[in-house]
This record gives structure tokens, C-alpha cells and sequence, in this order.
């Protein structure tokens, strides 16, 4: 049901219906956790839309809550040398923590 959803959403997304797709997300996300009770995160890359920063997409898409922004701001100084998570543009590519069931919602999963 998950795989179906997240179809759903990105299909939302493609299309321009960002608010629509990010209401999906938040569904499939709340399915996710209840789902999976305690497992480990992942990383993932997220595709910045515009007016987003790295604090909402920390929100938006970080797994577990024990997971931060200064995680996700850590992850992406590791990944990309020079990050500067004030200064971040639509289209960029970020990488943050998130649960393994979260994967394609605005995100592509990624490798440690």
C-alpha cells in the first residue's frame, strides 16, 4: 500500500500539485512509522523544490526523531565538502536520515 501511495505522490508532484503530493507524504510517512516501530534509518537523497530549506526538509522527511537538523546539516558537510546549509537552491540534491518505507516520496535512496 505504501509503494502504491508514494506512486501517487511523485505522480502529484510531476504534475504541479506539490501541496496535494506533500499531504500524501505526510500520510505515508505517519504509515511508515507506525509500521516500523524501531527501525534503523537510512539515508536518502531529497531534490530541493523551490521555497523549501534545509530546517523544512529536515521536518518534512527526517526518520527517527532522534535524528536532527545538525544531523542532516553533518551528513551533507560529509558528503559534499563546502555545504553551506544557508545557501541551498531548487533542484539541489540533499541527503538526510529517513526510515527505509520513506523512500520515493520527492527522494531517491542513496548509499552510506
Amino acid at each position: 500500500m505504501i509503494k502504491n501511495l508514494t506512486k501517487i505522490a511523485n505522480k502529484l508532484d510531476e504534475i504541479g500539485l506539490t501541496k496535494e503530493a506533500d499531504i500524501l507524504d505526510s500520510v505515508i510517512r505517519k504509515l511508515s512509522q507506525s509500521a516500523n516501530g524501531g527501525e534503523e534509518a537510512v539515508v536518502i537523497q531529497v531534490v530541493v523544490r523551490p521555497g523549501q530549506n534545509l530546517y523544512d526538509i529536515s521536518k518534512e522527511h527526517s526518520f527517527p526523531a532522534s535524528k536532527s537538523l545538525e544531523d542532516n546539516v553533518n551528513l551533507n558537510k560529509e558528503k559534499n565538502p563546502g555545504f553551506n546549509p544557508d545557501v541551498i537552491k531548487p533542484g539541489q540534491t540533499l541527503h538526510v536520515w529517513a526510515l527505509p518505507q520513506a523512500e520515493g516520496m520527492n527522494m531517491m535512496p542513496t548509499d552510506l
